[in-house]
């Protein structure tokens, strides 16, 4: 079955108002062993439900074409009517909601502690948050929940959506960083795990725009975030929340292809009135993705970071990878979610032209603080890739 025909397949199982592009991201992180699984699954159950006539025969059928039993098949086609294909058919998809610090909270006087360090300095590193805790807990003489349960805490909270009206607006202080997905991709011959880039604005939590490449890009995934922020300025624009009247300052964490070039970003192209704040953090083999995770959490669901990967110059997948151009599609809808999240209560049904104009605003001056490092990396290309247009058989 070619991947056309499962995504239609697929499409005609979805629960009531689960959108196709949510059921495919999901299903693209879990084991090409899964996915296989799952695939035979639905197959078998499409087949039983539309072209076998009722009867024990054909359930006995059907359900050692599975290698289940007959209970165990009800049970799988009871799922997937409930859940959908990805949730009711993958292998030990966990769907009963257990007990979980990460959701549930640490005890209530660490909680409540923990979510005060984080309102004061939201993008506290998890090391002196996590030593915080330690001192709170033996001070009082309360239980140590573990290093791991503080992290996984911390980061469900930095998930959470803390869209406010702050001084500044959105696009007031911005971070833009890279870091791994753990989604295989095709690269050429090889399976990759993909880069994503993001441009987040730190005040909402917002990602204002991303950038979804196969390798490094070479600067490319600045300008695609850039051209993706601009796609979104309406949408933005749609809100109660302020919209700044310039960038007061960027964080850039400089991919390790381009970090030759990054003091090119802080170069003065600015009136000394006009010009942000520009930290540029081009050191450190693992650099990427620590801006993110300070920010956004552990994961952009339902697809996780792997910051350590970044480690490598590019990472290589056990899993077979799905096209570079599927994977954006699936990415970018994640991306709308994760927004839809963070402007949920805020929402207005037109743009407001001011906002779109200062949001304008803000992109124009993205572009022109890394218009120098552009133009450098032109340059360098044409250097060392011969112009095959002058030349003639």
């Amino acid at each position: 079955m070619d991947r056309e025909d499962r995504d239609a397949l697929i499409a005609r199982y979805l629960p009531e108002g689960w959108h196709l592009e949510d059921e495919l991201a999901l299903l693209a992180v879990q084991s090409g062993e899964k996915q296989s699984v799952m695939e035979q699954r639905l197959q078998v159950m499409d087949h039983y439900i539309n072209y076998t006539l009722s009867g024990a025969e054909a359930v006995t059928a059907a359900a050692a074409e599975l290698g289940v039993g007959r209970r165990q098949f009800f049970n799988l086609l009871a799922k997937l009517r409930q859940l959908g294909p990805t949730r009711g058919l993958t292998p030990s998809f966990r769907n009963v909601v257990r007990k979980s610090v990460a959701r549930d909270g640490l005890i209530e006087p660490l909680e409540i502690y923990l979510r005060k360090l984080l309102s004061v300095q939201p993008d506290a590193r998890i090391s002196q948050i996590e030593m915080a805790i330690i001192e709170k807990a033996d001070l009082e003489d309360l239980p140590f929940p573990g290093r791991s349960a503080i992290r996984r805490r911390v980061h469900a909270l930095r998930r959470l959506p803390t869209a406010k009206q702050d001084i500044g607006g959105i696009g007031a202080h911005l971070t833009i960083d890279q870091v791994h997905l753990d989604l295989s991709v095709k690269h050429g011959e090889l399976d990759r795990l993909a880069i994503i880039t993001l441009i987040i604005d730190r005040q909402t939590k917002l990602i204002l725009g991303h950038a979804l490449m196969a390798s490094y890009g070479g600067g490319e995934e600045i300008r695609l975030a850039l051209d993706d922020f601009g796609k979104r300025i309406r949408d933005f624009a749609k809100t109660d929340l302020s919209t700044a009247t310039r960038i007061q300052g960027v964080v850039w964490v400089a991919a390790r292809d381009i970090e030759i070039f990054a003091d090119l970003v802080t170069s003065e192209r600015f009136h000394e009135i006009n010009r942000p704040t520009v930290e540029v953090i081009d050191t450190g083999p693992r650099r990427h993705g620590t801006e993110i995770l300070r920010w956004l959490g552990d994961r952009l669901p339902p697809f996780s970071f792997k910051p350590m990967a970044m480690e490598r110059f590019e990472s290589a997948s056990s899993e077979h990878g799905i096209p570079i151009d599927e994977a954006r599609r699936l990415v970018r809808t994640s991306v709308d979610r994760w927004n839809e999240e963070v402007l949920r209560e805020f929402a207005h049904p037109e743009p407001s032209p001011a906002r779109v104009r200062s949001l304008k605003g803000v992109l124009n001056s993205l572009r022109h603080l890394f218009a120098p490092l552009f133009s450098s990396l032109e340059d360098a290309r044409k250097m060392f890739e011969p112009d095959t247009q002058d030349i003639h058989p």
